[in-house]
């Protein structure tokens, strides 16, 4: 891993999460690079959803942390995180665009005089997705892949620099997914970080820049069309769990 932070957006070295008795992550050291799209994948428990989540500070770890070049506290505003769509409530009464908005106000405040500003970037966020069209809509009467692309209006409104997306894809058929990994090359494109939990090994090595493969380590990471053989797949996949990590 580069000793060069400042182009890091994500810098994580000898990380350790347990839950309880259960050690989920061991020894995970990894830098995500700023201004790349990064797929994070591996099998189901691999710990790919706690590694983001230690990213955003949401769980106790042990090791080093630094997002954007310090500590998450210090640049939470900077930094949009979507969830797996499992863990929201798509039956709280808020709109398309109520949802755009809180990405605006996580920038600009909550105080009156920004919710005019608030309003307006968030249909413009709202109109680079597709979905003017639907911002006065209940968030829980979209389709999933409607509900994602909500979430990432509200990342374009925040204006943040490091998009972090736990499962995005989950769900959705492959038009939706196509469309939506266009969105976020866009994002990309305007220098954003985006990194993304992702099952679908046949389009990261054509529409990712990098990739992570995590089986209770880090197994490997650099460019996904370096890191993306047989060889490391297996044994991020296979029946034994790998150990160590590699970079491409």
């Amino acid at each position: 891993m580069t000793d060069d932070h400042e182009r890091l957006a994500i810098s994580i070295d000898a990380l350790d999460v347990a839950y309880g008795p259960r050690t989920v992550l061991q020894g995970a050291t990894v830098g995500i690079r700023a201004g790349a799209m990064t797929a994070i994948v591996g099998p189901n428990g691999a710990g790919k959803s706690t590694l983001l989540r230690a990213v955003m500070g949401m769980l106790p770890f042990s090791g080093s942390v630094r997002v954007l070049g310090g500590p998450i506290d210090a640049c939470r505003k900077r930094v949009a995180y979507v969830p797996q769509r499992a863990a929201v409530d798509w039956d709280f009464p808020i709109t398309v665009r109520q949802v755009a908005e809180m990405g605006a106000h996580a920038r600009l405040g909550w105080f009156g005089f920004t919710g005019r500003r608030a309003r307006r970037e968030s249909l413009e966020a709202l109109a680079d997705v597709g979905l003017a069209d639907l911002a006065a809509r209940p968030i829980g009467e979209l389709s999933g892949g409607q509900q994602q692309r909500a979430f990432v209006a509200r990342a374009l409104a925040q204006r943040a620099d490091l998009v972090l997306l736990d499962e995005p894809f989950a769900s959705i058929d492959a038009t939706t997914e196509r469309d939506l990994l266009d969105l976020l090359a866009k994002l990309r494109d305007r220098g954003t970080t985006v990194v993304v939990v992702h099952h679908d090994l046949s389009t990261v090595r054509d529409r990712f820049d990098d990739a992570v493969l995590v089986r209770g380590t880090v197994i490997a990471h650099g460019a996904a069309r370096k890191v993306m053989t047989a060889e490391l797949l297996a044994r991020t996949y296979g029946d034994a769990p790998g150990h160590g990590t590699a970079s491409a």
